[in-house]
């Protein structure tokens, strides 16, 4: 069986205007736990005692990119199973989450939404690749 290489981002860094709001709408929607708090600048994990792997930045002169500009569509994260990505989306839903979009691509399940100030967020669920989609010649 050949595997193919993966890219694995260990952290992503995000740009806030009020680093209170995100980080109350991380905690409190998303279920992140703050790891590290500095003045101007928040770390969070998924878990308590583990690696951060989102680092919030507050930039009050931050202002919404215009809508042709380039950039980052979303930062993904991968839950480990379909029923922690089904947990987190009762979760999020009875938090307020507004979501943006629900997609099934084969190979993965994944839901699309934004945090306050517009960054573009996915949770997703790869499925087993026994179960991903053949390609037929025909």
């Amino acid at each position: 069986m050949i595997t193919a290489p993966t890219l694995q981002l260990v952290r992503i860094r995000l740009r806030v205007r009020e680093l209170e709001r995100s980080v109350d709408f991380y905690r409190g929607a998303l279920g992140f736990v703050v790891s590290a708090r500095e003045s101007a600048t928040a770390r969070l994990a998924v878990a308590p005692g583990a690696e951060a792997i989102l680092e919030l930045t507050a930039d009050a002169s931050l202002t919404p990119p215009e809508p042709s500009a380039a950039g980052l569509f979303h930062a993904a994260l991968l839950l480990p199973s379909r029923a922690a990505l089904g947990a987190w989306l009762r979760h999020a839903a009875e938090a307020g989450v507004r979501f943006e979009g629900f997609a099934d691509h084969g190979v993965s399940e994944a839901i699309y939404f934004s945090d306050p100030d517009g960054n573009g967020l996915e949770f997703y669920v790869d499925r087993p690749r026994e179960r991903w989609p053949q390609a037929t010649n025909g």
